[in-house]
């Protein structure tokens, strides 16, 4: 289900296309468990919620949910103010969330899950200027619960009790960030991450969360993670050398035009490595080459403007890795293009068996060649230790 209101958007903060209201009295939008692909696009959410409710404006619980260039603020709940997700799988992209409040934890986002399910995914978003009575002004992150923050801004955010040190972000889960500005800096794993701004919006006591023209969060971004062409406000997604961070992009005068999108032919595992190739794109002067697992930042290799492939090397077997291309401008006629679409291949595992026993025991410190081929995935390559030269091994049934 697709809830679209992106055309309504001006490309002004100061005109924002559709507003839904909860009139500070309910929930505005409540998902169930099992409820998949819901889609909301270009929709502002306000006044949701009560000071005792989970989620002023949106409660995700166990469905999954991608929030576009929405706004969600002046909402309040007790978890939650602006967004309660437990159990589901959450991503927002371009989204400015601000001045919602929760009495308890989370003004801005409370994230609960399980071990085994859900996370919350932010790219391109600013979560400021939000306040809970306790931990986590910006985003709560529960036990058992990953957060994903790239190209983001969760900054200026105040926990009234608990001070500065849990005011953005507050975690007893899994927090990764890539790209991001935060006072939070005890992030489970991330890259190039900023601690602190002097200077960042053009005007945020008015409400004006666009970036100053000095801000540390131009060109602060890694161009990988940019999944749109446009921002929060519907203007060039990047403009500068490389993608801002947070909801807005800084618009630049006589920006060069941008490259277009190669196209990923192939992309296939070979001998331990990955060999890529691509179309070649008119004018560029260059190719970006980008590739990570799924979780962690990425690497680039930059290419020559006459090769359209590239073979990948010194990779993790067992590894999936995910790739992109992107054309490179010159900077004067041409600007960097987009990345394009991902593709990716996996690196087959080499899988030693250290025992000649039959026992599928994980925690005894040994491995099995029945444990090997359950484990085993398509391309895997099963070897034995030098241990077991001139041993036999005796299996109590049949092997799947």
């Amino acid at each position: 289900m697709t809830i679209d209101a992106s055309s309504l958007r001006d490309a002004l903060s100061t005109a924002p296309g559709l507003t839904i209201s909860g009139q500070n009295a309910t929930r505005i939008m409540n998902l169930n468990w099992g409820v998949k692909d819901v889609v909301v696009n270009g929709i502002k959410f306000t006044n949701g919620g009560t000071s005792s409710s989970s989620g002023g404006a949106i409660c995700n619980y166990g469905a999954t949910l991608s929030l576009n260039n929405c706004e969600i603020s002046d909402n309040q709940a007790s978890w939650g103010g602006a967004l309660y997700s437990a159990y589901g799988k959450t991503t927002l992209t371009n989204c400015l969330i601000t001045n919602n409040t929760a009495t308890n934890y989370g003004a801005a986002v409370y994230a609960y899950s399980s071990a085994s399910s859900g996370d919350t995914t932010l790219v391109n978003c600013t979560v400021t200027n939000n306040t809970a009575s306790f931990n986590g002004g910006g985003l709560y992150i529960s036990a058992n619960t990953t957060v994903n923050a790239y190209n983001s801004i969760v900054y200026g955010n105040v926990s009234t009790y608990r001070g500065a040190e849990v005011a953005d972000i507050y975690n007893s889960g899994v927090a990764n960030a890539y790209n991001t500005l935060s006072s939070f800096s005890n992030w489970t794993s991330g890259a190039n991450n900023l601690t602190s701004a002097s200077s960042l919006f053009k005007n945020a006591e008015s409400g004006d969360y666009s970036l100053a023209s000095d801000s540390q969060a131009i060109n602060g971004g890694n161009d990988f993670y940019v999944t749109t062409n446009v921002d929060f406000a519907g203007n060039k997604r990047i403009s500068g050398e490389h993608v801002d961070l947070g909801a807005y992009e800084y618009q630049y005068a006589n920006d060069p035009e941008t490259l277009a999108t190669p196209e990923i032919v192939s992309c296939e595992e070979s001998n331990g490595g990955i060999s890529v190739s691509w179309n070649a794109v008119q004018g560029a002067s260059g190719y970006r080459v980008a590739y990570r697992t799924s979780e962690g930042a990425a690497t680039t290799v930059d290419v020559a403007s006459n090769k359209t492939s590239y073979s990948i090397t010194g990779l993790t077997p067992g590894e999936t890795y995910y790739v992109k291309v992107a054309a490179l401008g010159d900077g004067t006629t041409w600007r960097t293009g987009f990345y394009s679409e991902e593709a990716s291949a996996r690196i087959p595992a080499i899988i030693v068996v250290t025992s000649a026993g039959d026992t599928t025991d994980a925690n005894d410190g040994v491995l099995t060649l029945r444990e090997a081929l359950n484990s085993a995935k398509a391309g895997d390559k099963i070897t034995f230790a030098s241990s077991l030269k001139g041993k036999t091994i005796t299996v109590s049934s049949q092997i799947y």
